[in-house]
Formats: C-alpha cells, structure tokens, sequence
C-alpha cells in the first residue's frame, strides 16, 4: 500500500466525492449504453442484491464494504460466474460470491500475494484486480486500489468507485474504448482514456503507460 499519510488523503477524497445520486444515475446509463451497443456483458448481467443478502454474503468477511459499493451490488450482483466479459473497459465485474471466493484464494496465498485482510477485489482480469481495502466501520466511499500480480507496488487508481463508473461511462460515451465485434471485446484510444480519467480524478495518477 501508499504510505499511511496518502491512504488517509485518499480516504478524505473518496468522501468528499461521494454522491450517491450521481452512482445510480450512472450505473442507469451505463447500462443503457451498453444495451445499445448490444454489448453481450448485458445478457451475463446478475440481478441486484438487497442489503439482508449483502449482510448475509459477507458476514465472515472481515470488514465492512462501503455504501457505494452496496449501491453497486444492489443494481447488479456482478456478472455471471467465471464471465470474462468487460464492463468497464477490459476489466469484468465479479459478483460478490465470486469476489469473496477470489479474496479467500488470494489470502490463502498472502505470503506470495502480498493480500490484506480488508482488501475486496472488484473487478478482475487476469490477475489484475481493482479493490477496495474496507473498514472496519461503515463508510460512504473509499478509494479504489489497481493491484497486479507481477508489480509489486500497488496504484491509487480512482478516487472512488463513483468516480470510476463516471470514467467508465465517459469513456464509452467519449469513444476513447469502443466495441469491436459481437464478442464483446473493447479497442481504446490510449490517450483518450487518460485524459478523461485525469479530468474525473484529480491528482491521481493513470494508472497504464500512455506513449
């Protein structure tokens, strides 16, 4: 992890950019953008979680996930299992059963993973995962984490989750990724992304090389 001073800065961020509102809305059109561009992810889709099933799902979980990230599950419990699609970008979106199974996986391997015990992965690909290190009292928002199994430092890559679906949906709506064939896979404007996710997340870094 960043230094202790900088988690704390990240962790104010995160809250003063909480906007509850602004998430749904965003998740709504993300949604129908993807509808409208036939993006197959839409069809892997699981329905939304209510809060007794979150509680439920995460009651040996060691932390508590923060209300932003109930949101979330509460409009889509992620995709279906083992789904590669991407939501965002190229990253796919775990459901919250196959989070905890990935979270216990990579704890079990701690000693070679480097895992934390509050840290709750999110989105996935192959090995590379955005996460969220959850407190241990209940919180509007925190940071998200880029964490990638053969770097050993880990990135403060977006302010919070809000502001990650926000870059998400701009990027799509901006072209700067883009559907490139019925399978669901995504090109991008390398470029493009960057500068949107700069403009969404001030003073964090982008968390890719950009040429």
């Amino acid at each position: 992890m960043p230094p202790h001073g900088k988690v704390l800065k990240a962790e104010k961020l995160a809250q003063m950019h909480y906007n509850a509102p602004g998430l749904s809305e965003t998740l709504q059109k993300l949604e129908k953008w993807l509808q409208k561009h036939e993006s197959p992810v839409v069809n892997a889709l699981l329905p939304g979680l209510t809060p007794a099933e979150i509680q439920k799902l995460t009651k040996d979980f060691p932390a508590v996930l923060p209300r932003e990230l109930e949101l979330l599950y509460q409009w889509h419990n992620g995709t279906e299992a083992n789904c590669e699609l991407p939501l965002i970008w190229y990253h796919s979106f775990l459901n919250l059963e196959q989070a905890l199974v990935e979270y216990k996986k990579l704890r079990r391997l701690s000693f070679i993973t480097g895992w934390q015990k509050n840290w709750l992965p999110i989105f996935d690909f192959q090995g590379e995962y955005y996460f969220i290190n959850c407190s241990t009292t209940q919180v509007d928002a925190l940071p998200i984490f880029l964490y990638f199994d053969e770097v050993p430092e880990i990135e403060f890559s977006y302010l919070n989750l809000t502001t990650m679906m926000a870059t998400g949906l701009k990027w799509y709506e901006s072209e700067a990724a883009y559907l490139i064939d019925q399978e669901g896979f995504l090109g991008e404007d390398i470029q493009k992304l960057s500068k949107i996710h700069q403009q969404l997340n001030p003073g964090v870094r982008f968390p890719y090389h950009v040429p």
